[in-house]
């Protein structure tokens, strides 16, 4: 079931001070469905502030839907993807030949290069089309 990704100004704490306590006596275990599914949700579904125009949702499945296989990917249609953000340390040696790659496979997605902003803290994005 997808979630809402929570934007923080902060790293999140991931267990309060009570409940590291209480686990690191032996009251509650991580194997506890509710203080285990609180902490794999901070670390999951946690982003920073700067990424809140995303408004993103995320789908986590944990140890994935088919618990036998090493790895699992999940198809969507290729319409679903609206834009690709080449990170800031992405090499520029690289760029023309994945955004080439990523046009062909992604038709209607826009193209950004992410950048260190020079006016403020966070990032910009440079339209790559």
């Amino acid at each position: 079931i997808a979630k809402p990704v929570v934007y923080e100004n902060s790293l999140p704490e991931v267990m309060s001070a009570q409940d590291m306590a209480l686990l690191l006596t032996g009251q509650i275990s991580m194997t506890d469905s509710k203080s285990s599914q609180k902490a794999y949700d901070k670390i999951t579904l946690t982003k920073a502030a700067s990424w809140q125009y995303e408004k993103e949702w995320r789908i986590a499945a944990g140890d994935g839907f088919s618990k036998d296989k090493e790895t699992e990917l999940n198809r969507f249609s290729l319409d679903d993807v609206e834009a690709i953000i080449f990170g800031v340390k992405f090499p520029s040696s690289n760029l023309a030949t994945f955004s080439e790659l990523a046009s062909s496979v992604y038709p209607n997605a826009r193209l950004y290069r992410a950048g260190l902003s020079k006016r403020r803290f966070g990032l910009d994005l440079l339209d790559l089309e």
